[in-house]
């Protein structure tokens, strides 16, 4: 097991700089995923594509502390081709501010009442897990004060180096968990940050989507 979390991490790393459109698979009950949701990493052209799926979800915040150029863009070709969106996050620890990275996605975001989801992924925050812990807090709370909501997405591996095996502060939001195995099954899952199930699980389904690649 210990292996296979490791490999997952290097996965995940390398995924997330090179993979330009992942997938996540909604999980109903507890089996089936089949709710298709795709998130966007660069700047999208032809939408036509994407129209199977229910939701598309570009990428909005950069970890280097700016909203990510393409995003303005891509929501407003989603908005046109009819298609459900809302953006997601990579916050910048190191940058200090989360209210701030907070109103900068939401004021780049032409929609009102969006779920905003933010990734929690080891190497990108800080080492003292409180301060984590303080740092998403006030991400989501600032989100909450324009009547947006936070998700997250992560894993156990991930959730437990950069918050701790015992936080369960979250557990409130939806969350999306990352194995990037190719199976579009949730039975896999094990429960984790107060977490019991759950409500999509990423993965990697196609190398070249819409052109991306």
């Amino acid at each position: 097991y210990q292996r296979r979390v490791h490999g997952y991490q290097r996965r995940v790393h390398g995924i997330l700089r090179n993979t330009m459109i992942l997938l996540l698979l909604l999980c109903i009950a507890t089996i089936s995923c089949n709710w298709k949701v795709w998130e966007v990493h660069e700047e999208l052209g032809y939408t036509g594509c994407l129209k199977e799926s229910q939701e598309v979800y570009p990428r909005g915040y950069l970890s280097v502390g700016k909203v990510d150029p393409y995003y303005a863009e891509n929501i407003k070709k989603l908005i046109e081709a009819r298609i459900s969106t809302t953006g997601f996050m990579l916050p910048c620890f190191k940058c200090g501010n989360p209210r701030k990275q907070a109103n900068e996605l939401m004021d780049a975001t032409p929609l009102k009442e969006r779920r905003f989801f933010v990734h929690v992924l080891a190497g990108q925050w800080g080492e003292d897990k409180s301060a984590n812990r303080a740092f998403l807090n006030e991400i989501a709370d600032e989100f909450a004060k324009k009547n947006n909501e936070a998700g997250i997405v992560t894993n156990a591996f991930h959730w437990e180096k950069v918050m701790g095996k015992d936080c369960d502060d979250f557990r409130l939001l939806m969350m999306f968990y990352i194995d990037l195995d190719k199976n579009p099954s949730c039975t896999d899952y094990v429960p984790f940050g107060g977490w019991f199930f759950p409500r999509a699980k990423l993965i990697i389904e196609n190398d070249n989507i819409c052109g991306l690649s």
